[in-house]
C-alpha cells in the first residue's frame, strides 16, 4: 500500500459517486474515489458491468458527486444527460472541457470543475507560491510523450488520442500546460501557433503543436506539446525580472536560480485525489468553467493560427 493510499483511508469522505467512462482515466477516478470511501457507480457504453446511460445509473437514486471521463467529444452530451437526470452535486469533467468547435453557449448550469490536476502537484504549487503573482518576462513550457508507449497494453491507434472525432490530438490531450499558464499568469492575450501531423504515427489528429503566447502577466510564453518524445518530458522554466525558476515533473525536482535542486515528487494518483477533495470542498484552486472557457478559446485560436501559417490571434 502506498503512502497516498494510506492517507486516503485515513481521510475518507464517503457518499455515492457516478463516473461516466470506463477507459483508463475513468478507472483511475473510480479507484481513487473508492479509496476515499465512495460507493462508485459507472456508466459506459462498452463495459459489461456498467450502466449504459446516466439516466439508468441514477434511476434508483441521486449521486453526491459525478465525474465525466468519457470521450472528450461527448463531454457536453454527458453533462446535459446529468442535468436532465436532476443531478445537483458537483461535477468534475476530464480535460479539456470539450472538443474544439463545440459551442459552450448552452453549457448546463451545473457546478462544474475541470480535471487539470497538475495544479495540485507539489512542484507546481511550489512554483505558484514562489511567484506570488509576479510578472514573468519569459516562460518555456514543454511536454512530450510518445503516443505508442503512453498507455501500456493498448493499441495507440484505437485510443481517443488517435481519433479527431473523439476529441483527441496533442493540443487537446496535453493542454495541462495551457491551463497552468492561465493559473499562474492570468488569461491569454495573443497567440501564434504552428502544428499538425507530421510523424509516421497512424492517427488522424495533430501530433505536435508549438505556441507563442502572451498572458496578462507574461510577456512571452513558448509552449511545445507533442506525441513524439520517446524519453517523456514535462518541464517549465520561468524568468522574472529578479529570478529564474525551473520545474521538472518527470525528474521530480524544482530549482530557483542556480541553487541546488529540491526533490518534489508526487505519486501519480495524489494530484487527482487532492483535486477531488478540492472540488468536494467547494472548488478552491480547481479549474472552473471560466478558466476552462479561456483554455478552450486558446486551443481553438491555436488551431486557427496554425491553419493561417502562424497568424497572430487575440481572444
Amino acid at each position: 500500500m502506498t503512502s497516498g493510499e494510506m492517507t486516503d483511508q485515513k481521510q475518507q469522505i464517503g457518499g455515492r459517486a457516478l463516473v461516466v467512462g470506463a477507459g483508463s482515466i475513468g478507472q483511475r477516478h473510480s479507484a481513487i474515489l473508492a479509496r476515499l470511501g465512495f460507493d462508485v457507480t459507472q456508466v459506459s457504453r462498452h463495459a459489461s458491468d456498467a450502466h449504459r446511460s446516466v439516466a439508468a445509473a441514477l434511476a434508483d437514486g441521486s449521486a453526491d458527486y459525478a465525474v465525466i471521463a468519457g470521450e472528450t467529444a461527448r463531454h457536453l452530451e454527458d453533462l446535459q444527460a446529468l442535468a436532465e437526470a436532476g443531478h445537483t452535486g458537483p461535477v468534475l469533467v476530464e480535460k479539456p472541457l470539450s472538443s474544439p468547435g463545440q459551442s459552450l453557449e448552452n453549457l448546463p448550469e451545473l457546478d462544474i470543475r475541470i480535471a487539470y490536476q497538475l495544479r495540485f502537484h507539489p512542484a507546481l504549487r511550489w512554483l505558484k507560491t514562489e511567484l506570488a503573482g509576479a510578472t514573468a518576462i519569459t516562460v518555456q513550457a514543454y511536454v512530450g510523450q510518445y503516443l505508442p508507449t503512453w498507455r501500456p497494453g493498448r493499441d495507440y491507434r484505437e485510443t481517443e488520442s488517435a481519433r479527431r472525432n473523439a476529441g483527441g490530438g496533442a493540443l487537446n490531450d496535453l493542454s495541462h500546460e495551457l491551463d497552468l499558464l492561465d493559473w499562474l499568469f492570468g488569461g491569454w492575450t495573443s497567440v501564434a501557433a504552428l502544428g499538425g501531423r507530421s510523424s509516421r504515427l497512424e492517427i488522424d489528429t495533430d501530433d505536435h503543436f508549438a505556441l507563442l503566447c502572451r498572458f496578462e502577466r507574461c510577456g512571452a510564453a513558448t509552449v511545445e506539446l507533442n506525441y513524439l518524445d520517446r524519453a517523456g518530458r514535462r518541464r517549465m522554466i520561468v524568468n522574472t525580472a529578479d529570478e529564474t525558476f525551473e520545474v521538472d515533473l518527470v525528474a521530480g525536482f524544482v530549482r530557483r536560480n542556480d541553487e541546488p535542486v529540491v526533490a518534489l515528487v508526487a505519486d501519480r494518483d495524489d494530484p487527482i485525489r487532492d483535486l477531488h477533495r478540492a472540488v468536494l470542498d467547494g472548488g478552491a484552486e480547481a479549474t472552473d468553467r471560466a478558466s476552462a472557457r479561456r483554455t478552450m478559446g486558446l486551443i481553438e485560436a491555436a488551431l486557427r493560427s496554425a491553419g493561417g501559417n502562424g497568424a497572430v490571434l487575440v481572444p
